[in-house]
């Protein structure tokens, strides 16, 4: 009887044992589970940011001085893009032919033009007064935002330029 009792005592320790792992594992499982969910929502909380500031100028009109001030902004995040490991964003401006008065359309079109404006601030004149008078002038309507399907974050903004009265 003695032997059958200290069976029952052995099983029991046992069983014990067994359950207290199981809830342990079970813990740890959680635990990270929440850590995971956590760490997503921080991501998901910073992309929203980044895009954030980008989407305040995805609008109907967008005067040509704001562009510029995007386009700084681009410009910055682009020479950040490496050590922060996303993607560059592209800013593609279309500007009218018929608005461009005397300079021709090479000088203004696209990104060109808005790298080289921007570039400006850092590396010297390389456009006119007047040149710059005509692009602040300006304004456009934001016609396609993109995203990468992967981060979320948006890669590509263009523009157009529209005849406000």
């Amino acid at each position: 009887m003695e032997n059958a009792s200290k069976a029952l005592t052995i099983a029991g320790g046992m069983m014990i044992a067994i359950a207290v792992v199981g809830l342990l594992i079970f813990g740890f499982q959680k635990l990270r589970s929440y850590q995971s969910t956590q760490d997503e929502s921080v991501k998901t909380q910073q992309v929203a940011e980044f895009n954030n500031q980008l989407e305040a100028y995805n609008k109907q009109v967008v005067p040509g001085y704001q562009m510029l001030s995007l386009a700084h902004y681009v410009i910055d995040l682009n020479k950040r893009s490496e050590d922060e490991k996303f993607d560059k964003i592209e800013l593609d401006v279309n500007i009218k032919e018929a608005s461009l008065g005397p300079y021709s359309r090479s000088a203004f079109f696209g990104k060109k033009f808005i790298d080289e404006f921007v570039i400006e601030a850092y590396d010297g004149d390389l456009l006119s007064s007047d040149e710059k008078k005509i692009f602040k002038e300006k304004y456009f309507k934001c016609t396609n935002v993109s995203t990468n399907n992967v981060n979320g974050r948006i890669n590509s903004m263009s523009f157009d330029e529209i005849t406000r009265k």
